[in-house]
């Protein structure tokens, strides 16, 4: 990255390392049909949980190596679900060839009072928008070991409870367990 406008330079003009994509709306590829994955969520998603990570070690990228089939990553930093669905059919719904839908999202909403409830809530409307566009697929809450969202013992008790309503079939859709795969066999919040 490099500050000003260097459209009539040539040659190399230098800069300094950037790891945010800026000014990249899509990149389109050509090839055989077949299945195609999208995942939403947030900055686990995306991501970039801090300044020293790399998107190509994000979950979507590795799902992306371990299935073989394209897996593009729709994750935003910060996202809860009410942005989430406020830029949907921008960020999600106008990708074409997406076959399947990955769902992480939640652990920004967590904190408030009747945040739970609102999740659910939310959760069933992206669902619904979701499953005309492709086959959807829910992910349970990761472990958090703190949080700047309210105390963290609500925070753990809203997530515990919103996983439990996702693998009951509060969705009417396919669960993947992450948090089940993802934490402490002998503590549930780490």
């Amino acid at each position: 990255a490099r500050a000003g406008t260097h459209a009539l330079v040539s040659g190399a003009i230098g800069g300094e390392p950037f790891e945010r994509s800026v000014g990249v709306a899509s990149v389109h590829v050509e090839g055989p049909t077949g299945r195609a994955f999208i995942a939403l969520g947030d900055s686990i998603t995306e991501g970039y949980v801090d300044l020293r990570n790399d998107t190509r070690n994000a979950w979507p990228a590795l799902v992306e190596a371990q299935l073989g089939v394209p897996v593009v990553n729709a994750g935003v930093s910060g996202q809860g679900f009410y942005d989430a669905l406020r830029l949907l059919s921008d960020e999600v719904l106008a990708v074409k060839g997406v076959t399947d839908c990955l769902v992480l999202l939640g652990t920004n909403d967590l904190g408030d009072a009747g945040a739970e409830e609102q999740m659910e809530t939310r959760m069933l409307l992206l669902v619904q928008r979701l499953e005309p566009f492709c086959r959807v697929w829910v992910s349970t809450l990761l472990p958090k070991e703190k949080t700047n969202y309210g105390a963290y013992d609500y925070v753990k008790s809203q997530r515990l409870g919103f996983n439990a309503w996702l693998r009951g079939g509060g969705t009417s859709t396919e669960v993947i367990d992450l948090e089940s795969v993802m934490r402490q066999t002998s503590n549930v919040h780490l």
